[in-house]
């Protein structure tokens, strides 16, 4: 991929400069002689600028003491500023910087802080920021720039356009691709109000929208905004333009690279290199490191090594003298990345350790401290290749420099996500450093396996639990934070009102880009601007209570770790037992706790185990008893079983089972999974009724399912509980969508427990939304939909609203402005659990966001469910839990009750197995406790009344 400085030049020039020049026109020569003379001076500088920036300082310098003389202070910031961008296209960076202090104070001082040349100047200081590799600093210059640019009376779309696209630069670099894809944009929208289409700048901004879709490796998305910029560019000047197409047919050739179409990549190299024969050499160093690439491909060693040396040449010359550069440390990264494939680990090593030193500062010691590191995103990659080659290398001492990186690396990724400013940016984090933590799990197993010592394999499990959910995990700590701590009810109601502006404007985005070409495209604008202001809201009143309330901020970014002993102490009772997996690219892991030990396992993840997973999905999504479908099936989930369970369970023939799954076992029940292989001989001719005596598991466990070892059994401290039981929804639905037994099933559910009930027109969005947190157990009897595509966008599907704006599907991103603190929400609808799988984040489900909002568990379904098997399930369920059974055994019996009494046309695991409970199992107080208390103390009374009757009645008698 490229660094963030592959177009650094280009960008100063049209962005840095263009405004300074811009400002510099705007003045009024006047018409005193000093002002005149020195407008003229800088007229000459502008002239030189991009042929000979020493000549363009000459002739600023001059020009200031005239300036400087009359008191032209704004004339003279804008000199100044001009000074600072030269210095910084000279790449004299402690010029540039100490003229950029002295123009911040300069400015503040004579023009005001409130002014587009102090503005301007904070530009400048965010751009050298951003060179020296201080990315935070730099978005704090940009985000200052930008309030006083839109403060000012007079808008520049201009100059805000090349703050927006400075900011997306930034958001790129540390990893933020979701607020670098918004801020292009906005840049883009402003840059066309007075742009042409086809201007370099404009262009530039589209170029950087194609750099992140590369960086996210959406390749058809890349392929076509980078088309895009060519046909742009071949409107230009072709000697003004050469350098944006060199940028352009570069990356095109690392895009075909990844696609592992190195024709094409070669292709792209040479029409650069043609550029370059023809305009002058520019960017050389990426065009060596792409044949170097090819050619390591094809294990041509020596001739990959030349390009990478010629290509780390390159870079050096160009940026060697920041001190830090991403592009000279993927230099090195390149190189040992070849020598670990050769098997010269202690090469591999070494250049690895030049890579971490370009990305930190100061770097002295063999590893830096976190807080050194200046290029997080960058480092993380190379402190996870040191452990690697370290652990292949497997010198006598490994250990020891391997477990500092991983550790490091972990530290890193930590700081790095509490900087994030949106969920997407985690959710990226956690799948592009899935890697990282699989190298810690496979050193730390590799130890235990050594050693034998529990101590090793408890790392491992940390790392298993570190590498799963952040995004979630973060948002119930933050959450817990606020309600903690206390927020005062304004600042409560202030978040709440932008949740739903922002809200609402999601959603009416949404409705319109669903209408394709008939979308209204000044509606869609407008909206996206709106929608992007209200987070930017949120953003600052989250940064407020960051800062006004120690407490909160404490307890958000709260590092502490769940010990297994911890979890251990949380197991309900001796004989249940946790498994927990960590489905890697090279091996499954599985953790084995219960309330005493911790055992671990790991089996390669062999092309079969993944198909053995797919084709059991495959089976359980259609209720099919054709000829070899019950003997495929038990052969796969025995196999499955055997796998995956048995070695975890040789001492444990029954009891609770706690299962976090991982990767594509996020999909399957457990339940299903066959304890013994049934005997295949017995009977040519298998009925469909011998799916109901399969020995599953079920019949030997109590199975729940989490989404991490630590989320398991917490809970959101609650200002106030609930203060109902039971509410169940059921809306109306076209005949064609129709839902049976639905209705009735949600009546007989809540007439259970004196329930309220939400009908027909009654079970609304706006309801639920009004009456949600009032209940500890929500039924929803409606459709779901999953959208693997943009889970954001999967729903369940309410009853219309004539006069309601906001439709009547609540989609996930709704639920996550949320809070529902209820014990439990059963979500008697189709594809609850389903959705996009995110390495590390797990399956982006509706249930899912019921979790993010609040709820405790979750009963949802894995497929898309049959209504009469649904509806006798969860009723027999609902009297199960009332009776004071936990979750995990009434849903339990509830299910081998159906199995084992249902017609044999229902005996197939689709309809008895789609519904699963994630989350906290412990039963529910329903009441049971205090009906049995009042039975006691009116019987108390009674007895007590009976005693003084039968006293008094003996007085009474002896009188």
């Amino acid at each position: 991929m490229f660094s963030a400085q592959t177009t650094i030049r280009p960008v100063l020039y049209f962005f840095c400069l263009y405004f300074w020049i811009s400002a510099a026109f705007s003045q009024s020569p006047g018409k005193n002689g000093d002002i005149t003379q020195a407008q003229k001076w800088v007229d000459e500088a502008y002239s030189y600028f991009r042929q000979n920036p020493d000549t363009a300082v000459y002739f600023l310098q001059k020009a200031l003491p005239l300036f400087e003389r009359q008191g032209e202070w704004t004339a003279y910031g804008n000199a100044m500023n001009g000074l600072v961008a030269c210095y910084i296209g000279k790449e004299d960076y402690s010029l540039a910087e100490s003229y950029g202090q002295q123009a911040i104070v300069l400015i503040g001082n004579h023009s005001g802080k409130n002014t587009e040349v102090y503005a301007d100047a904070l530009n400048n200081m965010g751009a050298l920021y951003r060179l020296q590799g201080n990315l935070n600093f730099a978005l704090e210059n940009y985000q200052e720039a930008l309030s006083i640019t839109e403060s000012q009376d007079s808008l520049n779309p201009l100059a805000i356009s090349r703050l927006y696209y400075n900011m997306g630069i930034i958001y790129r670099r540390r990893g933020e691709p979701g607020l670098a894809i918004k801020f292009h944009t906005k840049a883009l929208e402003n840059g066309r109000e007075e742009l042409p289409p086809n201007d370099p700048r404009l262009i530039q901004i589209q170029f950087a929208i194609a750099r992140v879709y590369t960086d996210q490796k959406d390749w058809k998305k890349a392929l076509s905004e980078n088309f895009l910029c060519l046909k742009l560019l071949e409107v230009g000047n072709p000697s003004s333009t050469f350098r944006d197409r060199i940028n352009v047919h570069n990356q095109l050739a690392q895009i075909y690279l990844e696609l592992n179409k190195t024709d094409s990549a070669a292709a792209h190299v040479r029409l650069a290199a043609k550029i370059q024969a023809k305009y002058g050499p520019y960017r050389e160093q990426v065009g060596e490191n792409i044949m170097g690439e090819i050619a390591q491909r094809k294990h041509r060693y020596p001739e990959a090594l030349s390009h990478y040396r010629k290509a780390q040449k390159l870079r050096f010359e160009e940026w060697g003298s920041l001190g830090t550069s991403p592009d000279i440390a993927n230099s090195y990264k390149t190189i040992g990345r070849l020598f670990e494939e050769i098997g010269r680990y202690d090469s591999a090593v070494v250049y690895y350790q030049h890579a971490l030193k370009f990305l930190c500062s100061p770097y002295k010691d063999t590893l830096p401290a976190a807080t050194n590191i200046l290029h997080p995103f960058d480092a993380i990659p190379i402190l996870e290749a040191i452990a690697r080659a370290e652990i292949a290398g497997g010198g006598q001492n490994y250990w020891v420099p391997a477990m500092a990186a991983c550790k490091l690396a972990d530290t890193t990724i930590s700081r790095l996500r509490h900087t994030y400013r949106e969920d997407n940016a985690k959710l990226h984090l956690a799948q592009t450093f899935r890697p990282t933590y699989e190298t810690g799990i496979a050193l730390f197993f590799q130890k235990f396996k050594e050693t034998g010592q529990t101590a090793f394999l408890e790392g491992a499990f940390q790392f298993s639990e570190k590498s799963r959910f952040m995004a979630l995990t973060d948002a119930l700590q933050s959450t817990g934070a606020k309600l903690s701590v206390g927020i005062p009810d304004s600042i409560r109601r202030k978040e709440q009102r932008i949740l739903i502006t922002r809200t609402f404007y999601q959603e009416k985005l949404f409705q319109e880009t669903q209408k394709g070409a008939q979308a209204d495209t000044v509606k869609i604008k407008k909206w996206r601007g709106t929608l992007f202001e209200a987070e930017e809201e949120y953003n600052q009143l989250i940064r407020y209570l960051e800062t006004a309330f120690p407490a909160y901020y404490q307890l958000k970014y709260d590092e502490s770790t769940t010990t297994v002993a911890e979890i251990q102490r949380m197991l309900p009772d001796p004989d249940a037992i946790m498994l927990e997996y960590f489905w890697g690219e090279k091996n499954i892991y599985v953790f084995c706790l219960n309330s005493q030990t911790i055992n671990g396992y790991y089996l390669e993840k062999t092309d079969s185990i993944s198909e053995i997973v797919d084709k059991i999905r495959y089976f359980l999504h259609r209720p099919d008893y054709g000829a070899g479908v019950w003997e495929t099936f038990s052969r796969n989930s025995y196999t499955l079983y055997e796998n995956l369970i048995s070695p975890a369970l040789k001492n444990h023939p029954s009891g609770k089972l706690f299962i976090i799954p991982d990767g594509p076992l996020s999909y399957i029940p457990f339940e299903i999974l066959l304890t013994q292989m049934p005997d295949m001989a017995r009977s040519p001719q298998v009925m469909s009724s011998d799916f109901r005596h399969l020995p599953y598991l079920i019949r030997q466990f109590e199975i729940s399912y989490g989404l991490s070892a630590r989320l398991f059994f917490h809970s959101l401290p609650r200002i106030t509980s609930p203060e109902k039981l039971l509410a169940t929804f059921s809306p109306t639905y076209p005949d064609s969508m129709r839902l049976t037994y639905s209705r009735e099933n949600a009546s007989a559910i809540a007439s259970l427990k004196n329930g309220r009930t939400f009908l027909d027109k009654e079970a609304t969005k706006t309801t639920f939304h009004q009456e949600a947190h009032h209940f500890r157990i929500l039924h929803l009897a409606m459709h779901g939909f999953a959208n693997e595509e943009e889970p954001l966008l999967a729903h369940l599907l309410f009853s219309a609203e004539a006069d309601s704006v906001g439709g009547n599907q609540l989609h996930a991103f709704e639920l996550y402005n949320m809070l529902i603190p209820a014990d439990l929400v059963v979500l008697a609808a189709c594809e609850t659990s389903e959705g996009k799988l995110i390495p590390g984040e797990g399956v982006m489900s509706l249930a899912r966001a019921f979790r993010y909002a609040g709820c405790e568990a979750m009963v949802s379904s894995l497929w898309q469910a049959d209504g009469r098997a649904t509806a006798d399930i969860l009723l027999q369920f609902y009297k199960l839990l009332f009776d004071g059974n936990s979750k995990t055994s009434a849903l339990r019996q509830a299910r081998l009750r159906f199995l084992d009494q249902c017609t044999p046309d229902l005996v197939h695991p689709y309809y008895w197995a789609n519904h699963i409970l994630i989350g906290n199992p412990a039963a529910i107080d329903t009441g049971i406790a205090s009906r049995w208390y009042w039975l006691l103390v009116v019987l108390g009374g009674g007895i007590v009344t009976f005693i003084v009757f039968r006293r008094r009645k003996m007085k009474i008698s002896g009188d």
